[in-house]
């Protein structure tokens, strides 16, 4: 797919800025209230994280983050947001594999987790076509316009996803 993913630097924040404030991704960015364009700019300097843009080619279609990376117990969760442009293509979960290699084979993690809204079925299905498992439900974890939403928790663990990725990796 020609899919590369290139350090977030604050020349990206423009970006970020038009997926932040366009209410297209609420879902995506259901932690967040606001923010100004400085405080955008936390994604070129997260302390417990890591923020990539997802390019293919010369265009930018994405963002991917992994984020509360801890060394014990060598998890972390991981984020991927495709411009709605490129959705339904298979770029979210090509994006999600570069991010998995990243982090499980260069970094050394052995758990990756993806929490995703309940009422998501197209990433829920995704994410499980990704060879991650159900870990747990969380009730009433995000709010979304007002509302209470369940979040669902998967897992993957590093020797599974090497059994899943083959000789890819």
């Amino acid at each position: 797919m020609n899919l590369y993913l290139k350090p977030f630097e604050v020349e990206d924040v423009a970006t970020l800025e038009k997926w932040f404030y366009s209410g297209d991704y609420d879902d995506h960015f259901r932690d967040m209230t606001l923010l100004t364009r400085e405080q955008l700019k936390i994604y070129s300097y997260m302390k417990d994280g890591q923020a990539f843009i997802v390019r293919k080619n010369n265009d930018v279609i994405g963002l991917v983050t992994i984020y509360e990376m801890r060394v014990v117990p060598s998890n972390f969760k991981l984020s991927v947001l495709i411009d709605k442009n490129y959705q339904g293509k298979g770029y979210c979960l090509e994006s999600m594999l570069l991010i998995l290699d990243y982090a499980f084979f260069k970094l050394g993690y052995d758990k990756a987790i993806v929490e995703v809204l309940e009422s998501n079925e197209r990433l829920n299905n995704m994410i499980l076509k990704g060879g991650f498992e159900f870990e747990a439900k969380l009730e009433r974890e995000a709010k979304i316009n007002g509302e209470f939403q369940d979040v669902i928790r998967y897992k993957m663990f590093r020797d599974k996803y090497r059994k899943i990725r083959g000789s890819h990796v």
